[in-house]
């Protein structure tokens, strides 16, 4: 196995339990505060349509772990809907639109239109939850696993991006990777005692 190779699969694992850590403390707590639905809903777009990116590249590593994500994502999708009492059928629209948009860009357009495009959603969802975790007074639904592993398997796609001139993950996880880490900065400082931005009153009303 090439050096390139074991780089991939390194992503691949790591990608493959990334999102764990958010959706067990979701399934055991039941507490969804500060998580962001929509994101979780344009992530399970984006990562559905890698798995078909990667069968098109023949990239198994590609495969594998969005797949895995895929499979998290809905899971999780489903979680945060049923702690806010949200009807399954609407939690999913979103995600199958965007992904079938997704996959043909990728068919029509090629991969480093498709690497833009799905850099788009993602970002948006990405930006959506660290306004949240500015601005909502309770952040403890999320998962400070899950935000460590996110930077690590963002810097580790990008790794590979680079050496295997994929440029559709060179695109979008150099995105990923900078929104990543500014929402782990974001959360650590709110965790560290940084008021939310507007003065949003905490559950407790202190």
């Amino acid at each position: 196995m090439s050096f390139v190779d074991a780089v991939g699969w390194l992503a691949a694992a790591i990608g493959s339990v990334a999102l764990l850590p958010q959706t067990v403390k979701l399934f055991r707590d039941r507490d969804a505060a500060g998580i962001s639905l929509m994101y979780w809903q344009l992530l399970l777009s984006v990562v559905a349509s890698f798995v078909v990116h990667g069968a098109i590249i023949g990239a198994p590593n590609v495969i594998v772990p969005n797949a895995a994500m895929s499979l998290v994502a809905a899971w999780t999708i489903l979680l945060v809907g049923r702690a806010r009492a949200i009807a399954w059928p609407r939690l999913f629209v979103i995600s199958l639109v965007l992904f079938v948009v997704l996959v043909g860009i990728d068919f029509i357009l090629g991969p480093a239109i498709y690497g833009a495009a799905t850099a788009i959603p993602v970002s948006i969802g990405l930006i959506g939850q660290i306004v949240d975790v500015a601005r909502q007074p309770d952040v403890t639904g999320i998962s400070p696993g899950f935000l460590a592993l996110g930077v690590l398997m963002q810097a580790t796609w990008f790794t590979w991006g680079m050496l295997a001139v994929e440029w559709a993950i060179r695109v979008s996880a150099g995105t990923f990777l900078v929104l990543s880490v500014t929402l782990m900065a974001w959360w650590i400082a709110r965790r560290l005692g940084l008021p939310a931005v507007g003065g949003m009153r905490t559950k407790t009303g202190v």
